[in-house]
């Protein structure tokens, strides 16, 4: 199979645009099955029309934010393509020189963010290279530069002549096609086999009360077999928080279920273990402090371009929890995963009492989306002693929390708080 990607801001993200022919040529395959189709690496092309696309969205987000020197008048000045100085064609990242600054944008789609670098006042750093016409700019991921004169070797920054294979290329080990929005997915592959299609009985309702959930879709009368909740415990209550409360904040936000589900872990740590810092402020500045963390770190993108470009990356979520922590003094947290969303692991993790940022995909009721999970209840039928289990949630939806079908979210993944 052969696609190509495309954007199509209006109505769609439709994969269209043109690869160039070298590229399923030289980038080795990695494909995966889904849907009954398959997706390759080089159908996740990103071209530099497509890149200066993204830029756009991504200058006039921050923009909005109010937190850089661009602005109306910002323009691109030119586009660099940057190569793996293994082939003269092997484009891995392109710079969009601004007439202020600069933006990195990822050459490939499978990546945990394709903004990989950005400054609203400063050069990049190959403009410390004396750069000949002919010369190309090999990058390894963010500040790793070498110049390329094709003489088979490179130099470095810091004025070292190396080896091509010395290469550092951090790139390259973020290349994955879980990253890969799920916008993205559903265009690139023939989805329309309903005979491999799966779906989990009642998946797509909000549910409030397990067992009642339990006995209409399954064969129940079901009962209460287990459960881990050291959140509610002698009468204490989960605090929970909608992305409907922060919509309009500031400048607005978009596809904030990211910042909205940290606020939410935030505000139920500092309730349970009576964190000051946390507690005496209100819980709209924590989302607003949780959000500028996230646009400035660029674990989140304030933006809602139909799939490409917006929310928060699965991948770096982690460290975006702990600074979040960070912000507020709390020490001692560490971030763990990502973990496969099955009842072992759940269990185990829970009974432990961790918190767990789940990483939602695809899903029927809530599609892509982050979500703050504390406890679960097993439940086990009387009539055949089958069982069900059901993660109780800040959903970021309702302002009390609710129930996911564990069986709905199986194989999802979600990073497991210690503290």
């Amino acid at each position: 199979m052969k696609k190509v990607l495309s954007i199509v801001l209006s109505v769609v993200m439709l994969l269209s645009m043109s690869v160039p022919a070298f590229a399923a040529d030289i980038i080795e395959s990695e494909t995966v099955v889904i849907g009954g189709d398959s997706i390759e690496r080089e159908d996740l092309f990103i071209s530099a029309e497509l890149a200066q696309e993204i830029t756009t969205l991504f200058i006039s987000d921050m923009i909005a934010i109010g937190e850089v020197s661009w602005d109306a008048s910002t323009d691109i000045v030119e586009v660099i393509a940057m190569y793996d100085g293994t082939d003269e064609n092997n484009i891995t990242a392109y710079t969009i020189e601004l007439d202020e600054g600069y933006v990195v944008i990822s050459a490939y789609v499978d990546v945990p963010n394709v903004v990989l670098e950005w400054s609203d006042k400063a050069e990049p750093l190959y403009k410390e290279f004396d750069l000949a016409e002919t010369d190309q700019i090999v990058y390894g991921g963010s500040l790793y530069y070498y110049k390329d004169s094709g003489n088979g070797t490179l130099e470095t920054l810091t004025g070292f002549t190396i080896e091509q294979s010395e290469v550092i290329n951090v790139l390259e080990t973020k290349y994955d096609l879980a990253n890969v929005p799920t916008a993205i997915v559903s265009a690139l592959v023939n989805d329309n086999d309903a005979s491999l299609m799966t779906t989990t009985p009642g998946s797509s309702s909000v549910i409030t009360d397990p067992i009642s959930h339990a006995d209409q879709w399954y064969n129940g009368p079901y009962s209460c077999n287990d459960y881990q909740n050291h959140w509610e415990e002698n009468g204490s209550t989960v605090e929970c928080h909608s992305t409907s409360e922060y919509r309009n904040l500031g400048n607005g936000f978009k596809n904030h279920c990211g910042p909205t589900a940290i606020t939410n872990m935030l505000v139920m740590y500092g309730n349970r273990f009576e964190v000051t810092e946390i507690n005496n402020e209100d819980d709209d500045d924590i989302f607003l402090t949780v959000a500028n963390i996230g646009t400035s770190h660029l674990y989140y993108i304030n933006s809602d371009a139909l799939g490409i470009i917006g929310g928060t990356a699965n991948a770096s979520a982690d460290n975006y929890i702990l600074d979040a922590f960070e912000a507020y003094d709390v020490s001692g947290i560490t971030v763990e995963g990502r973990f496969n969303i099955n009842y072992t692991n759940i269990e185990i993790s829970l009974r432990n009492d961790r918190l767990l940022y789940l990483l939602l995909d695809d899903h029927d009721l809530y599609g892509n989306h982050h979500v703050i999970c504390y406890a679960y209840t097993r439940l086990v039928s009387s009539t055949d002693g089958s069982y069900v289990t059901y993660l109780k949630v800040a959903d970021g939806w309702a302002s009390t929390p609710r129930y996911i079908d564990i069986a709905s979210v199986n194989g999802d993944k979600y990073w497991e708080i210690n503290y």
